[in-house]
C-alpha cells in the first residue's frame, strides 16, 4: 500500500524499518525504553514483589530476624521500580520516569546478594569455621564490603549513563559494566565457598537439620548470578543492542529470576534452620580431618 504525491509514505518501507533494530531505535529516539513497556507484565511483577515484601516483613517482625532487613530493602526498591515502570507504560517519553525505574531495578539486586552473604555467614559461624577455606568471621564483612564497592561503582556509572549528556554515556556504561563484572566475580567466588562448605560437611550427623538452607543459598545465588551475567551481556552490546531493545529479555533474565531468588526465603525461612543448629550442641565437636572425613568427639 502506498500513496502518491510529495508527502507519500510507502507502508512496506516503514514495516521494513521496524524489522531492523537500528531503524527501530531511530524511529523512537524520544522513547527512552526503545519500546512501549508492557503494562500487564509491569503490574504482575509489581504485585509479585509486593507480595514477597509483605511476607518477609511479617516474618522478620514476628520472629525478630534483623538479617532479613537488607533483602527487604532491596525488594522495596524493586517494588517501587516496577511501579515506575507501570507509569512508564503510559508515558515512555518521560526521562525522569525511565531513570527511576531503571536505576532501582538495576541496583537493588545487590541487596539480595548481601542478604545471602549474611545468612551464610551466620550458618558458617554456627557450624564451625573449620569447614571453610575463608575465615568464617570475615565472610559477611568481606562479601558485603565487595557488594558496597560494586554498588558505588555502579551508581557512578549509572549516574553518568543516565545523564542526557551523550558524551558521558559511553564512559558511564563502561564504569557500570565494570561494577557488574566485579559483582559476577564475587558471586562466583561466593558459590565456590558454599560448595566447599557443603562438601566438607557431608558426614556431619546433624546435616539434615540445616542442609535445606544450603540448597536455598545455591538456588538464590545462582539466579542472582544468571541475572548478573545477563546485565553484563546487555551493557556489553549497548543500550541500543538486541537485548536492550527487546523487553522479553528484561523479564526472563532479570525480573523472573529476582522474584524466585527472594520469594524462596519466604517459603524456606532461614531462621527456622538456624534455630535448629542452636539446639545441636554436638556440632562444634565435629571437625574435618586432613582427608576430608569427619571426626566426631565423644
Amino acid at each position: 500500500m502506498s500513496t502518491t504525491g510529495s508527502n507519500s509514505i510507502d507502508l512496506n518501507t516503514v514495516l521494513q524499518q521496524f524489522s531492523n533494530t537500528a531503524n527501530y531505535v531511530s524511529l523512537f529516539h524520544f522513547n527512552y525504553y526503545y519500546y512501549i513497556p508492557s503494562l500487564p507484565a509491569a503490574i504482575i511483577f509489581f504485585l509479585g514483589f509486593t507480595f514477597v515484601l509483605a511476607a518477609l516483613i511479617i516474618q522478620s517482625v514476628r520472629h525478630k530476624v534483623s538479617y532479613l532487613y537488607i533483602i527487604i530493602l532491596g525488594i522495596l526498591g524493586e517494588t517501587v521500580g516496577y511501579l515506575s515502570r507501570i507509569l512508564g507504560s503510559g508515558n515512555p517519553y518521560s526521562y525522569s520516569g525511565w531513570v527511576s525505574q531503571y536505576a532501582l531495578v538495576v541496583l537493588c539486586p545487590i541487596a539480595f546478594a548481601a542478604g545471602n552473604y549474611v545468612i551464610f555467614g551466620r550458618l558458617l559461624r554456627m557450624i564451625g569455621k573449620q569447614y571453610s577455606f575463608f575465615p568464617a568471621e570475615k565472610v559477611t564483612i568481606a562479601f558485603v564490603a565487595s557488594d558496597i564497592i560494586c554498588f558505588l561503582i555502579q551508581v557512578i556509572g549509572a549516574v553518568m549513563l543516565l545523564k542526557k549528556n551523550a558524551r558521558l554515556r559511553k564512559p558511564g556504561r563502561d564504569i557500570l559494566l565494570s561494577g557488574l563484572v566485579l559483582n559476577v566475580i564475587s558471586f562466583i567466588f561466593f558459590l565456590l565457598l558454599v560448595t566447599v562448605f557443603e562438601r566438607r560437611t557431608r558426614k556431619l550427623p546433624s546435616r539434615q537439620n540445616w542442609i535445606m538452607l544450603v540448597w536455598t543459598l545455591y538456588f538464590s545465588m545462582s539466579l542472582i548470578l544468571l541475572r548478573g551475567i545477563f546485565r553484563v551481556a546487555e551493557y556489553s552490546i549497548g543500550f541500543t543492542g538486541y537485548l536492550a531493545v527487546h523487553e522479553v529479555f528484561w523479564y526472563v533474565f532479570d525480573a523472573l529470576p529476582m522474584i524466585f531468588a527472594t520469594v524462596v526465603w519466604s517459603i524456606i525461612p532461614p531462621y527456622r534452620y538456624l534455630e535448629r543448629i542452636d539446639q545441636k550442641q554436638d556440632l562444634p565437636s565435629s571437625r574435618p580431618t586432613n582427608n576430608g572425613e569427619i571426626e566426631t568427639k565423644t
